[in-house]
């Protein structure tokens, strides 16, 4: 399922973060800007819609409201950080409606050792350090990264969808269906929608499906009949193909 984090699109200085071994997120989006570091192994980002191999002593600088996530093909430690606009305002307001062609990026050793041992080794909580690492940062990913315009304004167009979806999924429903009930023309939407979520409009419902067929699976809702219509599917043989996909198992494992 796509997740919007909601926790990470707040202001008023919000910061967090974390190292992670073997490093796995699915996809997700947020409000707030996202800064990674790879300790050691490699890390594979998608970003939009394209992917990117990050190596030991990678940055990489995600953008509000980019959809990402993170795969390990072997092993990986990486340190991410996550923190809102008002950190980098003056940033920010330059690259208005912008994005990088890459979000790929390496920094010269006086900035890495003065970034990571601030953010990483003291781990700082001081909102003025915090901001001259994150400026620093800013810095260095325009010296490296070409910006280009944005061709569409996603973040309105995403939320709609969105929630269109997540208060459909148990219907029948279809990406011509929802281009009318949010009145857009149904190709203009298709392009949309691929270009934003980088799959067709099936997976991306099923995912829905499956989470919540997980959800009435571990309040042990009903039977597997039950659960599937409950979900969403037109029958018992969609259900068990399509949960196998998402979790490489069958539903009836679950509670096992």
């Amino acid at each position: 399922m796509l997740i919007h984090q909601t926790t990470n699109s707040v202001g008023n200085y919000n910061y967090n973060a974390y190292i992670y071994d073997n490093c796995e997120w699915y996809y997700h989006f947020h409000n707030n800007y996202e800064l990674l570091y790879v300790q050691s192994g490699e890390l594979r980002a998608s970003i939009d819609t394209h992917t990117e191999e990050l190596c030991a002593g990678d940055f990489a600088l995600i953008l509000p409201n980019q959809i990402h996530s993170y795969q390990t093909p072997n092993n990986s430690k990486v340190w991410i950080g996550v923190f809102s606009e008002d950190f980098i305002y003056a940033f920010s307001a330059h690259i208005n409606k912008k994005v990088g062609v890459s979000a790929k990026f390496q920094c010269d050793a006086t900035l890495k050792n003065y970034v990571l041992y601030h953010l990483i080794d003291v781990n700082t909580r001081d909102t003025f350090l915090l901001k001259s690492c994150f400026y620093a940062i800013c810095n260095q990913y325009l010296k490296n990264i070409t910006l280009i315009d944005q061709q569409f304004d996603n973040e309105d167009l995403l939320c709609k969808m969105i929630d269109y979806v997540s208060n459909h999924f148990k219907s029948n429903i279809t990406l011509k269906q929802m281009a009318a009930d949010l009145g857009f023309e149904y190709h203009y939407l298709s392009r949309r929608f691929h270009s934003i979520f980088n799959m067709n409009f099936c997976q991306f419902v099923n995912q829905y499906r499956v989470n919540y067929a997980q959800e009435l699976l571990a309040q042990q809702y009903g039977t597997m009949a039950e659960v599937a219509f409950e979900s969403g599917f037109q029958n018992i043989r969609s259900f068990n193909n399509t949960y196998k996909k998402f979790f490489h198992s069958v539903p009836s494992e679950f509670n096992k």
